[in-house]
């Protein structure tokens, strides 16, 4: 589908050409044009050939659309309620320069959060939620009343350990009496390697929603972390965790360790060189990941991704010791800079499929497995400080640097030495520049930034199939699976941007947030966007389902700003 707008009014004495332009390539028929005019008049053309220029008149427009400005319409899908919940809450981002240390990264590592968890935490059979802080801020526990609305509660655990990052959190039984404790992973990049700082946290809860700090009994782990997921990894019948390492502080791209965390009697102890070996290595920058049983032998399995990461399958023996089989699965080769997963059957032929979110297209970054997108990492200059160098393919094959000479240069002055002038620069391929430079230098590679499924053939194997272009234009930061017209297959909400990029590249934030209906084979349609009622515009980071009263919604977390609430309108 493909949409565009006639405004002729622009700035003193200048307009735009009232003739809108179309590419369709080999497309000889077009199913249909809709033409909205400002009184809310439409006109509907079907089965139109190509190749020709249309004169339309207002006049010949027989019926009207939906306003799609108006978000309670009765037309939409959702429409937003953050006004009617009686809270004003919000994650303040504190204030860190990524860029003083590295000049050359592509965007902030320290703007990750906030984490978003739900669950009900009092017994009232009401779903309260929990949102994570940045450095400095603590943490918010939102309780929702018997009203509809919620209230903040304040935690002092909470309140003592602010000064950390939240990179993720999670609620689950960690002691089997019912109700639900809170495991809190750190992170972020503006402390120092190994900080304290980067210590998790892990909150006991009474079964009325109070929490007791006992952070001093997990493993002393000080990686900087992207992700936690608990469930029964050795199928004991108790609750354990995986954290996913994100990142080495002052070192954009450096892989670090992930970890395996066992429940042995209420007690968390650290099994990873036991259960996953390659995991305590440089195992990756992992920012997102889910468990299934994706082989359907009764256990739980891994998926897991990141930036600069294949999507990995770890497969499960049943006794939680698991094993790489990415290859196999052919997934591989599938690397990108994703940010969320979700697990689900698509097709309803009994086997899980993969939901995928990724950068997406609407960027200068270009991908694909013929022509992939670089990084090289190192001190290439030897003076202490590391260095990250990004590296595409132009139209004449050869690899060329993304940056510039002069942000380059501010990195690595030895560029400007080199290179006397930008002509002489431009010329260079990336391997030209570094020249002499490359001994023990990290290479890593992306080749799809497109978001979208990974459909479960039922031959061990998963084919990726992207979602339509309209899902392309922003990150995709997360989704929430519901049927939003009943007909009983699995739709997707999605909403994602993200602010923080560094000079020379535009940010991303032409999202809104939007809905994918499901065919039920594992393909999708994208849900025109007046009708979806969402106009998530924010710096979106986390979006989970919830439930008000008796409603269903979603609450979407915003970095640096208010949470969001929608509620879903399902209906045939």
């Amino acid at each position: 589908m493909q949409t565009a707008d006639v405004n002729n009014n622009r700035g003193y004495m200048s307009a735009s050409e009232y003739i809108l332009h179309f590419g369709l390539g080999d497309v000889k028929t077009i199913d249909s044009i809709i033409v909205r005019w400002p009184s809310g008049k439409a006109l509907k053309l079907e089965n139109i050939k190509t190749n020709q220029v249309l004169d339309l008149n207002e006049s010949d427009s027989k019926f009207k659309l939906p306003n799609q400005l108006n978000q309670n319409s009765q037309y939409t899908y959702t429409h937003e309620i953050t006004d009617k919940i009686g809270l004003n809450i919000r994650h303040q981002e504190n204030t860190y320069d990524d860029y003083k240390k590295e000049v050359l990264m592509p965007h902030k590592m320290s703007t990750l959060g906030p984490c978003l968890t739900v669950s009900d935490v009092n017994g009232d059979h009401l779903e309260d939620f929990y949102l994570g802080g940045s450095a400095g801020q603590s943490g918010q526990l939102a309780i929702q009343n018997q009203d509809n609305t919620f209230q903040l509660k304040t935690i002092p655990a909470f309140l003592q350990n602010k000064q950390s990052e939240d990179s993720d959190a999670v609620f689950f039984d960690k002691d089997g009496d019912g109700d639900m404790d809170l495991y809190v992973a750190s992170g972020s990049n503006e402390f120092e390697l190994n900080s304290k700082l980067f210590l998790d946290k892990l909150y006991e809860n009474d079964g009325k929603g109070n929490f007791k700090d006992l952070s001093s009994e997990l493993p002393k782990i000080t990686v900087s972390k992207g992700l936690v997921k608990a469930f029964d990894m050795d199928g004991d019948g108790d609750i354990d965790i995986f954290l996913g390492g994100r990142q080495v502080p002052g070192k954009y791209g450096k892989s670090v360790p992930s970890f395996i965390l066992l429940n042995e009697n209420g007690k968390f102890v650290d099994r990873t060189a036991t259960l996953c070996p390659e995991m305590t290595g440089e195992y990756g920058n992992v920012s997102c990941g889910n468990y299934t049983d994706i082989d359907r032998d009764g256990d739980q399995d891994l998926i897991i991704g990141g930036e600069w990461m294949n999507i990995k399958i770890l497969i499960n023996d049943g006794k939680g010791k698991f094993s790489d089989q990415s290859a196999s699965w052919n997934t591989n080769q599938l690397s990108g800079w994703w940010n969320t997963i979700t697990a689900t059957d698509l097709d309803q032929d009994g086997d899980p499929d993969i939901l995928l979110g990724n950068l997406g297209l609407n960027i200068k970054f270009k991908a694909s497995p013929e022509k992939p997108f670089y990084v090289y990492l190192n001190d290439f200059d030897k003076n202490g400080s590391w260095d990250t160098y990004l590296g595409s393919y132009d139209a004449d094959g050869k690899l060329y640097p993304v940056r510039g000479r002069q942000c380059s240069s501010e990195q690595m002055p030895f560029i400007k030495e080199k290179f006397a002038n930008y002509e002489s620069f431009a010329k260079a391929s990336l391997e030209e520049v570094l020249e002499g430079k490359l001994d023990n230098t990290i290479i890593k590679k992306v080749n799809e930034f497109r978001s979208g499924v990974l459909l479960n053939d039922q031959k061990k194997s998963f084919k990726f199939i992207p979602f339509p272009n309209e899902a392309q234009i922003a990150p995709i930061q997360d989704f929430v699976l519901t049927d939003v017209n009943l007909d009983g297959k699995i739709d997707v909400l999605y909403a994602g941007n993200y602010f923080n990029r560094e000079v020379e590249t535009t940010r991303s934030d032409a999202g809104t947030g939007g809905i994918l209906m499901g065919k039920g084979t594992g393909e999708f349609t994208e849900l025109p966007s007046y009708l979806n009622g969402m106009y998530l515009n924010g710096d979106v980071r986390k979006m989970k389902k919830i439930k008000i009263g008796q409603n269903e919604c979603i609450i979407v977390a915003n970095n640096n700003g208010p949470i969001q609430m929608n509620i879903i309108q399902s209906r045939k």
